[in-house]
């Protein structure tokens, strides 16, 4: 652990004790021991030569401060992006199309990751991270200084230059660093150029290098032996082709991007969803996935297996296996594995992922209350933090709980709690919502409370422990799987945790109740009436679906219809099955076209993931012919009220009634006591066919009487309503 920034409690009292000793830490100084000129070819081929050998690259610096665009939010040990490189770029058998910059000299190839010290020990490793492009990996800093530029010509270039960049010390960020990286499509090449470079960095961790996406291939420059003289050029190429072959499945994610822990509520079900990707590059003809959930205890409470399908080399399939009601809370863990046929690569088989169940009004908590270590960072400022996302929305946040290993004795016993929306690019972050300074009164390990009492709407936040002073309290560090992989840390700026995988900060929050995030169906106009239409004519009205929901995406699987079959042709365009995240709509139109001088009711049908489903919207028309015989064309005989339709109905219904002579109607809705409930209509019509549409609104569940007064005429229709 020599090269993190954190440092242990079981670390202090020796690092204290060598430092006393020694008197003094040796400096690395800058020499240029290269061996060799040339490296490779690595597994699948590719090879490297620098400006040192002849038929070498020449060092030719491309300058792009005019032309590119200065990347921002570059600090200590961070990353930004994605920026898309401009065309798909050949990067050994895939193409990739953006990246990730990162602070330390590197280009990160989706998914992000915070690289920093202790940086790989080598290149290819299989454990994560993966998939990047070692420009020159050393620990950089930022906050001190330093430009970035990107540039492409969206055709075969494209370019990120790092300038005058310092080194990060613990005595304060020194010394200079220029190099850029060209990404050159036409030629299959990645040339890395360093320009002027004064100072060296610490503990000399530096690597140099190109690895794929499982970590099974990479070729190596150099690790941890010389600062690049000036002026120095190294050329990787990708060759032409290859002989390489390797069969690999991974489980790429579960539950979430990335395998973070997500809240679920207690016995809310939920379908686990799972993402299996080809990383090799052969086509597979599929394999086998299995899912287990195991409780606090180690008891496993739900299994399935599901079959991948068959996938391309950099395919990725989601798989959302069948729901599961978690009945207690606790931490419970997700372990995926896939079993490939002959798959080269086990390391990437099996992920274990988080889920947390609770009851709210309750205390969100990825840890199990056990510290394995305390750490602290090496300087003032830095801190850590946990990302939340409620699962009742909004999140009323009484509490939060810090757990600090140790701390110093006054004034170096103090620290800030901060809550922190996400609201800065790419859910970041941001603006600081609520902070509390408090002391720490003991040495000793305890939990430290504040009492935010704020709301945030989206119920996304991050609870935050800041130090004060060097070394000033040791956060409680969890090391026990599962792991929540939501640790994030803060050194002169945001980033997730460099060692998110393993650890975790103690941090919890109180919550209340809100609302359970679920989609909401609507539409509008929620009911159509066509009016007559001539035989042979087509009336057309459009609509809209909404998802009116907080949050929560709605799933439109199947639209079907009702009616009376063959009185009409009912069409509806601009319907495919779709999601609609919240606020999202769909517009439709609906075509009433008549085959018969009748009147006609129906209902056009939405199955969806909300809890109305199917969700209907209901159509009335009635066909007119065009002689005096047609039945639409002529006065009915008698009085008459028919059948509501639909009947039971949810939402919106309609009555249907004939009129033999012109006069006063009403049309009322009573409960079984006989009061009344709604008025459906009351008023002057003509004689005739009538139709009137009825909208629940505070009706309860329930049965009703219809009754229809015309004169002297009297009738009554049960109606069943059903919220």
């Amino acid at each position: 652990m020599s090269g993190l920034k954190t440092i242990s409690t079981a670390l202090l009292l020796f690092i204290l004790a060598a430092a006393a000793f020694s008197g003094s830490v040796n400096k690395p100084t800058n020499y240029n021991p290269w061996i060799d000129a040339t490296g490779g070819p690595d597994a699948y081929g590719y090879t490297w030569i620098d400006s040192d050998e002849p038929g070498g690259p020449v060092y030719q610096w491309i300058d792009i401060t005019t032309i590119g665009t200065q990347v921002t939010g570059l600090t200590d040990d961070n990353f930004v992006g994605p920026f898309p490189v401009g065309f798909d770029y050949d990067y050994y058998w895939y193409t990739v199309d953006e990246f990730y910059i990162g602070s330390n000299g590197y280009l990160k190839i989706p998914p992000s990751y915070n690289i920093c010290q202790t940086f790989p020990a080598s290149i290819p490793l299989t454990t994560v991270p993966n998939d990047f492009i070692g420009v020159y990996i050393a620990d950089l800093d930022y906050s001190w200084g330093g430009l970035c530029y990107y540039w492409t010509n969206e055709t075969d270039t494209c370019i990120v230059s790092f300038i005058n960049v310092p080194a990060w010390q613990q005595s304060g960020s020194t010394g200079r660093h220029t190099f850029q990286v060209i990404l050159d499509g036409a030629e299959n090449t990645i040339l890395i150029n360093y320009g002027v470079q004064v100072g060296a960095f610490s503990n000399n961790d530096i690597l140099i290098g190109i690895e794929n996406n499982n970590g099974q291939v990479g070729l190596e420059h150099s690790h941890d032996v010389a600062v690049p003289h000036n002026d120095y050029s190294v050329k990787f190429t990708r060759p032409d082709s290859t002989t390489y072959q390797v069969h690999d499945f991974a489980v790429y994610d579960v539950l979430s991007e990335g395998s973070k822990a997500i809240f679920k509520e207690l016995n809310q079900a939920f379908s686990p969803e799972i993402w299996i990707k080809n990383v090799g590059n052969q086509p597979e003809a599929g394999a086998q996935m299995m899912c287990n959930i195991t409780n606090p205890s180690g008891q496993t409470v739900y299994s399935d297996a599901a079959a991948v399908s068959a996938l391309s080399p950099g395919q990725v399939e989601l798989i959302t296996l069948t729901p599961w009601t978690p009945g207690y809370i606790g931490q419970y863990s997700v372990s995926v594995t896939v079993q490939l046929t002959g798959d080269m690569n086990p390391a990437n088989d099996n992920k274990i992922a988080e889920v947390d169940i609770v009851d709210l009004p309750g205390e969100l908590a990825y840890d199990d209350g056990s510290a394995e270590t305390g750490l602290a960072w090496n300087g003032e400022d830095g801190g850590y933090a946990m990302y939340f996302e409620s699962p009742g929305v909004p999140a009323e946040i009484t509490s939060m709980r810090i757990y600090i290993n140790s701390s110093g004795v006054a004034p170096l016993n103090v620290f800030i709690a901060e809550i922190i929306d996400d609201d800065a690019p790419n859910n970041h972050p941001g603006t600081v919502l609520f902070s509390d300074t408090i002391e720490c009164p003991v040495t000793s390990a305890a939990w430290y409370t504040t009492e935010p009492n704020i709301t945030v709407d989206d119920g996304k936040f991050f609870g935050v422990w800041k130090q004060t002073a060097y070394q000033s309290t040791y956060m409680g560090i969890d090391q026990t799987a599962p792991i929540s992989r939501q640790t994030w840390e803060f050194t002169q700026g945001w980033a997730p945790y460099r060692e998110a995988e393993s650890d975790e900060a103690m941090i919890r929050v109180m919550v209340g109740e809100g609302q359970i995030p679920e989609p909401v169906i609507e539409a509008s106009p929620d009911s159509l009436f066509f009016g007559e239409v001539t035989i042979g004519d087509t009336n057309s009205i459009p609509f809209t679906l909404y998802n009116v929901g907080l949050a929560g995406d709605l799933i439109i699987t199947e639209m079907t219809f009702t009616g009376v079959p063959g009185t009409i042709l009912l069409n509806v365009t601009g319907f495919t099955p779709d999601t609609l995240a919240p606020g999202d709509s769909m517009n439709l139109t609906a075509h009433y076209h008549p085959l018969l001088p009748l009147p006609n009711v129906g209902s056009i049908n939405f199955a969806n993931n909300s809890t109305v489903s199917p969700y209907m919207v209901y159509f009335s028309g009635s066909g007119v012919g065009v002689g005096v015989n047609d039945p639409a064309n002529q006065i009915p005989d008698k009085y008459e009220l028919s059948q509501n339709y639909p009947n039971p109905f949810n939402s919106g219904t309609l009555f249907s009634f004939a009129l033999p002579t012109a006069g006063f109607v009403n049309l009322t809705l009573y409960d079984l006591q006989g009061r009344e409930a709604a008025v459906i209509c009351s008023g002057e019509f003509s004689a005739g066919r009538h139709q009137v549409s009825f909208k629940a609104e505070d009706l309860a569940s329930g049965v009703y009487l219809a009754r229809f007064t015309a004169g002297d005429y009297r009738q009554a229709r049960k109606v069943l309503y059903i919220k």
